[in-house]
């Protein structure tokens, strides 16, 4: 083999090796890229089920609005009012009497 032909070689050689790391590096960032693209797409799959959710318990508070229910109403009141019944005058019922399990002798 005759020295330019080995010259050649070797810089074949240095310029596929050069080439196969461009490419590795580039596969890298596409990787990140990728996985970028995924976390915003699964983000906003989360926003959108959040919102369906939302949107289906406000249908279901404008059902019972329309029905009159007392609990729906009380419970838009309580939250327009901002009333959480925390140190208020609420009334709790009488705690019930303590049983004795004990077996009788």
């Amino acid at each position: 083999m005759t020295p330019v032909r080995q010259i050649l070689i070797a810089v074949h050689v240095v310029i596929g090796l050069a080439l196969i790391a461009v490419l590795c590096r580039q596969l890298g960032e596409r990787a990140k890229e990728v996985n970028q693209v995924r976390i915003q797409a699964q983000q906003e799959r989360d926003a959108t089920q959040r919102t369906k959710s939302d949107i289906v318990q406000m249908d279901e508070l404008r059902k019972g609005l329309d029905k009159s229910d007392p609990y729906v109403v009380e419970l838009l009141v309580r939250e327009k009012l901002q009333y959480s019944g925390l140190g208020r005058d609420e009334y709790h019922p009488t705690p019930a009497p303590a049983v004795d399990h004990t077996p009788n002798r």
